[in-house]
């Protein structure tokens, strides 16, 4: 009855170095930035193009190329720090970072990792819809991707993307740019191939592409949004939960589970039920379960008592369990959850 490891997830076919447990962990972006962004219209069209086309000139190096191309656009807004991407590449090479002395090229997970160890990124989230990926360059937050079947020739000639199930080419690009029916990529080569550098991916070729995902820079990433990532690590720690499918809706039976080992250090699954019925905290484990359904558990398992329960969600901001009253009646992700209780326990002086 404890949280089942759920097999049923789609990974495209060339994850470029993802693997399956990454897609089990790592939250979707709209997931993450939820609490942050409200129901404000964005724009039709953003593009950011304020540096350099880069040029990897011979070297099999789009993989450290492209995430850089990604940070100086980031950067630029704050700080106009341009990072030189083939003095990282070669830096790479010469530490055995890079297998084979680079010659093979390099995948998008590695040069993830690489700037993430050296600093320049606090993390990236999955982008699985233009909508997403619309939302993250609209905070400025640029977007990585590739794709290997592919003409580049034609691309570079027609500069939209040249999809060919017979080619086998990888390639890997940012995505800084969006509008209404296609995504904008600086490419690598300097900005005289393609239109002045770019290319573009009409939204119903997306699945051509390998995953995107979306950057958070370290100079722009709100501390909340860093305390966030912190207490769903710490609550997988705690076991709380497995940090499994955060962009799940969270079953109720599993809701329960989380909130007595949470609360009551209970973490025999049949005794948790039993006990959590026996207190009200919930009167049956079944019916689907919103974030304004899971507020109440929470406040019935601390014994926080309010003679109207209209009032519980006013009082969850106060307490900084929740940042907002948006999506109260929307099923609650596994993700938000596990917030909510870490949010609860360091307000009960709990955690730290």
């Amino acid at each position: 009855m404890d949280e089942k490891e759920l097999t049923n997830v789609v990974i495209s076919n060339d994850t470029e170095g993802f693997t399956q447990e990454d897609y089990l962990h790592i939250p979707g972006y709209a997931t993450v930035m939820e609490e942050y962004t409200g129901e404000a219209d964005l724009p039709e069209k953003i593009v950011y193009n304020n540096t350099p086309i880069l040029d990897q000139g011979s070297e099999w190096a789009c993989s450290v190329f492209w995430i850089t191309k990604a940070e100086n656009e980031a950067d630029w807004f704050d700080s106009k720090t341009q990072l030189d991407a083939m003095k990282i590449w070669k830096e790479a090479i010469a530490n055995g970072i890079i297998p084979d002395g680079g010659k093979n090229g390099w995948s998008m997970s590695g040069a993830l990792k690489l700037m993430k160890d050296l600093g320049y990124i606090q993390w990236y989230y999955f982008c699985n819809t233009s909508s997403e990926v619309r939302l993250a360059l609209s905070k400025k937050h640029m977007c990585y991707t590739g794709a290997r079947y592919i003409r580049w020739h034609q691309t570079g000639v027609s500069h939209m993307l040249t999809p060919d199930k017979d080619a086998n080419a990888g390639h890997l690009f940012a995505l800084t740019g969006i509008d209404h029916e296609k995504y904008h990529h600086p490419n690598s080569w300097t900005s005289g191939r393609g239109d002045k550098g770019f290319f573009y991916t009409p939204f119903g070729l997306q699945k051509w592409l390998y995953s995107i995902v979306a950057i958070i820079d370290k100079k722009n990433v709100s501390p909340e949004v860093v305390i966030d990532s912190q207490d769903s690590e710490k609550m997988v720690k705690m076991n709380i939960r497995n940090g499994k499918l955060p962009n799940e809706a969270l079953l109720k039976l599993h809701a329960v589970l989380m909130v007595m080992r949470a609360f009551y250090d209970e973490f025999d699954n049949d005794r948790a039920i039993q006990k959590a019925l026996q207190l009200w905290i919930v009167r049956s484990v079944h019916w689907p379960l919103t974030k304004r359904r899971f507020l109440k558990m929470i406040f019935v398992a601390m014994n926080w008592r309010t003679s109207r329960e209209e009032l519980i969600p006013d009082l969850a901001i106060e307490q900084g369990i929740i940042k907002s009253k948006v999506w109260l009646d929307e099923p609650v992700k596994r993700y938000h959850a596990s917030l909510m209780i870490a949010r609860a326990l360091r307000f009960s002086g709990k955690i730290e």
